[in-house]
């Protein structure tokens, strides 16, 4: 019982720390803008091109896809526990469906950010 109440309580200081603070990473030599944020029952991705020019390749959706799932991993190893197993490619087909179409047709592309919310297991007793 007390070793469930820390665990919970643990949780708890992880989800608040979290959600009170949203990550983001700007990595400049991948012409990737990744963020997260949290709230109380979900965890919310969010990955765009820095600029159109970076828009026209498609290579941005795996960029993103790759730090989405470092990310989502790193916090399932700190102790955030998602609903569902977290994909090799996070942000789902819709981002992968945006890349093939990118690949046949750069020219009409512009910067705009790819979204994924993934539902929290909550531990309330």
């Amino acid at each position: 019982m007390i070793h469930r109440i820390f665990k919970q309580l643990i949780l708890a200081t992880l989800l608040f720390a979290f959600s009170n603070a949203s990550f983001a990473n700007n990595n400049a030599s991948q012409s990737i803008a990744f963020s997260a944020s949290s709230s109380e029952s979900e965890l919310t991705i969010s990955c765009k091109p820095l600029n159109d020019a970076v828009a026209k390749d498609a290579s941005w959706v795996e960029k993103c896809n790759q730090a989405a799932l470092e990310f989502l991993i790193a916090q399932q190893e700190q102790g955030v526990q998602l609903e569902k197993q977290v994909p090799e490619k996070p942000f789902g087909m819709a981002a992968e469906f945006m890349a093939n179409t990118l690949k046949s047709n750069p020219s009409n592309f512009e910067a705009v950010s790819i979204n994924r919310a993934f539902a929290l297991i909550s531990n309330k007793t």
